[in-house]
Parts: structure tokens; sequence; C-alpha cells
């Protein structure tokens, strides 16, 4: 399946990494993350992600994030 394919559902986090992965971006900002999962989960959660998925350069956006370059 081509990562440009037209996707009609929401994806899975696992699939969206992989298609992160596929793409080989320089930083991927993660948008649109829902004010109640973040109090679902917390920003702890969030981490604990990006420490899972520590080969990718992802970040989830947040009110105030500056441009890292």
């Amino acid at each position: 399946m081509s990562c440009f394919q037209k996707v009609y559902f929401e994806l899975s986090f696992p699939a969206l990494m992989e298609r992160v992965r596929l793409l080989m971006p320089r930083i991927t900002v993660l948008t649109l993350i829902e004010e109640i999962e973040v109090n679902a989960w917390g920003w702890d959660h969030l981490g604990e992600m990006r420490k899972q998925y520590s080969d990718i350069n992802f970040d989830f956006a947040h009110d105030g994030m500056k441009n890292q370059t």
C-alpha cells in the first residue's frame, strides 16, 4: 500500500508511525491533539509514546510551541 493512498478512516498511532518511517521526514509535528485526549492520558503518556518510537523525530504540537529549526 502506498503511503500516499487516500485514507478514509483515522490511523492508529502505530500505523501512523510506520507511514512516517516510510516518508523519513526531518521532523514530524502531530497536530490536532484533542484536549479530551490530553486530559484522559496526560502529557506524560504522550512522552512515553515518544520514547517508544525514539527512532522517529516527532513531537506533539502544543500552545506556545516554537519552530525547532
